[in-house]
């Protein structure tokens, strides 16, 4: 498996903090919800996807498969859902933590040889969840098969 791909993407390792996060908010350890606090991470991811996917859709003319976008819409906007919902405001580590984030996703890009440019707007892009299992590796007996009733 392939599983290394996904962190060539900033929303990835925006979410797996955002769970940490709302783990400790569940479990009320105030030491990492207050100082984890992702509300620049959390919006920059939102409305960077939605601008991916309007340049891909109208400016390239991708055809995507609407239950990949719904489910990208659900993992971007679900932080943002939540950050509105407990009114979760940024505060002085915000900042400092979306250019770490930032600084620390770009030196991971130049190890792996890749660059924002090449990854996002110009190799093929993944445009649903079969292609996304394909590329992954992920062995064809963990994939729920489509059946077609003659």
């Amino acid at each position: 498996m392939r599983i290394h791909y996904l962190l060539h993407f900033v929303s990835n390792w925006s979410f797996i903090l955002f769970l940490i996060w709302w783990l400790s908010y569940v479990l009320n350890i105030k030491i990492i919800y207050i100082n984890l606090n992702l509300y620049y991470l959390v919006y920059f991811c939102f409305y960077g996807y939605l601008f991916y996917l309007l340049y891909h859709i109208f400016h390239k003319k991708l055809k995507y498969e609407i239950s990949f976008i719904l489910f990208g819409l659900f993992l971007h906007g679900l932080p943002v859902y939540i950050y509105k919902k407990y009114n979760i405001r940024p505060n002085i580590y915000s900042l400092q933590i979306f250019f770490s984030i930032g600084l620390l996703y770009l030196l991971y890009l130049k190890y792996r040889g890749k660059n924002i440019l090449n990854l996002y707007f110009i190799q093929k892009q993944i445009k649903s969840f079969d292609e996304l299992f394909y590329y992954l590796r992920i062995p064809s007996k963990y994939i729920h098969k489509k059946t077609h009733r003659e």
